[in-house]
């Protein structure tokens, strides 16, 4: 209500994981809120999800590693409200207006990446296979009466080069297409492309740049044996339609590993 046309973005999550070669399982938290009032105040865009989920991966290396199939099971229980229209000043009890459900779904990977120069790698990956629907639970975070959208199947596809500079220094370039079927369909097809590159030294240091559909991104990391510390800057689309609006984020991560 103070700030009326200001988009509003917030995001937390927590991924507490135990991950062997080839294989790994994890607890997933994650909490997503976007807002933004219209320039009335009267009413509000609202985007809500909270997720948690269990996870279970695993790899199967073919050829030494040139051929690597992925598989992701997932158990997600969803809180959701999607409103592009909620009144204000209204009901923002999530056990009157949300959704809540739980849901079983899977992720299928491929990768493949060629003995030669510069190690040329193909990826795709099938995200919801048979999509992910959330009727398999209920009332296991909360009390909802409705049930989150269903999240259709879709694709990503991506390929890079790893030009090697110097002992322990190298060059990753990446270039990637996200949820391909969408970007098929929409209306600003650039806000699914992405491109960047990464130059490591010693797998100590590491200093990111790219594009995320229009907007540049750039990122540092320094990472030990046991601690990883990473700052990321990037910008989102988040306009309507064809309209391009970008939201400017910062990140920060820390990570400890055993």
């Amino acid at each position: 209500a103070k700030s009326p046309s200001v988009y509003y973005h917030f995001r937390e999550q927590l991924m507490p994981s135990f991950v062997m070669r080839n294989f790994g399982l994890g607890f997933f938290y994650r909490e997503v809120l976007n807002m933004q009032a219209n320039g009335a105040g009267t009413a509000m865009n609202t985007f809500y999800q909270k997720d948690m989920a269990f996870l279970l991966g695993y790899n199967l290396r073919i050829w030494d590693g040139r051929i690597k199939i992925g598989f992701v099971g997932k158990a997600i229980d969803r809180v959701e409200l999607i409103n592009p229209n909620m009144a204000f000043p209204g009901n923002y009890n999530l056990t009157s207006v949300g959704s809540e459900g739980a849901g079983v779904g899977g992720d299928v990977g491929l990768l493949l990446a060629a003995p030669w120069t510069y190690l040329p790698t193909l990826s795709v990956v099938a995200r919801d296979v048979g999509s992910t629907q959330f009727t398999a639970g209920k009332n296991i975070q909360m009390v909802a009466p409705g049930v989150p959208k269903v999240v259709t199947q879709d694709y990503d596809a991506g390929f890079s080069v790893s030009p090697i500079l110097a002992n322990r220094t190298r060059l990753s370039i990446t270039g990637e297409v996200q949820s391909v079927l969408a970007q098929a369909a929409s209306l600003d097809p650039y806000r699914y492309y992405h491109a960047g590159l990464e130059l490591n030294v010693y797998d100590a240091f590491f200093l990111r740049g790219g594009m995320n559909g229009h907007w540049p991104t750039f990122g540092m990391e320094l990472s030990t044996q046991n601690l990883q510390f990473q700052f990321t800057y990037y910008g989102v689309d988040i306009g309507q339609g064809t309209s391009i609006t970008e939201d400017i984020r910062y990140v920060a991560k820390f990570a400890f590993r055993f």
